[in-house]
């Protein structure tokens, strides 16, 4: 079948071209999922599928993304294909960018596969952040390459980016609780960050109204004043960030 052929030849493009041809025909002739699979092998639909989530990812179409992915995930599980895990952290970014953050570990799908390569760092992504570890967030962006394909990159690489400053927002607003006055270098050293960006963040934060304090310039120091407790929950920061990049990418259509 031309399918076959094409992806055998990983012209994934023109795959899915004449998988839409097919499933035209297939719709006329009202064939059955099953059917349809087993003209094309199940391999070939769970590749086909995982082809489509990139191109719906690319699109910023995220939702119908994770559908692909974990319907791809789902047909090389049935027939214990070793790709099994490649459908996985797209589904973990999909899932996030589409703001859906339950937790994707939890998935009884996919606890068998939590430790493998291409896995682990979503995991381990996740579990930093709650944790306001910053320096391992920022650890876990190398080494993506090998994980997430060129075309996905720049929208992972702005995902993270963001992330990894609303990391240090939260871990700003937790290490400063416990002070009156504290300075940034010492904020730096707790946090593992920058400590010029630290003062940046803490001031933003301020204007915000997400941190009760006053910047003192001329100590370099974050002193803090009595308000009600602000917390930065995972979702509320994925949520931030989608916002964020939603008004870039309107700017940037405009």
């Amino acid at each position: 079948m031309k399918i076959d052929v094409l992806i055998f030849r990983q012209n994934f493009k023109d795959a899915e071209k004449a998988f839409d041809q097919f499933n035209q025909v297939a719709n006329k002739l009202k064939l059955p999922t099953d059917k349809r699979i087993e003209m094309i092998s199940t391999a070939n639909w769970a590749t086909l599928l995982f082809a489509r989530g990139l191109k719906a990812l690319e699109g910023r179409n995220f939702i119908i993304a994770k559908k692909n992915f974990f319907e791809s995930f789902k047909q090389y599980e049935a027939r214990g294909d070793k790709k099994i895990t490649n459908p996985i952290p797209y589904y973990w970014l999909g899932s996030l960018l589409s703001r859906d953050v339950a937790d994707v570990s939890q998935m009884p799908e996919f606890r068998a596969h939590l430790n493998h390569p291409y896995v682990a760092p979503m995991k381990k992504l996740c579990d930093s952040y709650s944790f306001q570890n910053v320096q391992a967030v920022k650890e876990l962006k190398v080494g993506y390459d090998k994980i997430f394909c060129s075309s996905i990159r720049p929208i992972y690489n702005q995902f993270f980016d963001s992330l990894v400053e609303f990391c240090v927002e939260s871990a700003i607003i937790i290490e400063s609780k416990a002070y009156s006055r504290v300075s940034f270098q010492f904020l730096s050293d707790r946090i593992k960050y920058d400590a010029q960006q630290i003062e940046r963040i803490s001031a933003n934060l301020i204007a915000n109204r997400r941190l009760s304090g006053l910047i003192d310039d001329e100590q370099k120091a974050l002193i803090m004043v009595q308000s009600p407790t602000t917390s930065s929950s995972f979702l509320d920061s994925v949520n931030s960030i989608l916002s964020t990049l939603e008004n870039l990418c309107s700017i940037h259509l405009d």
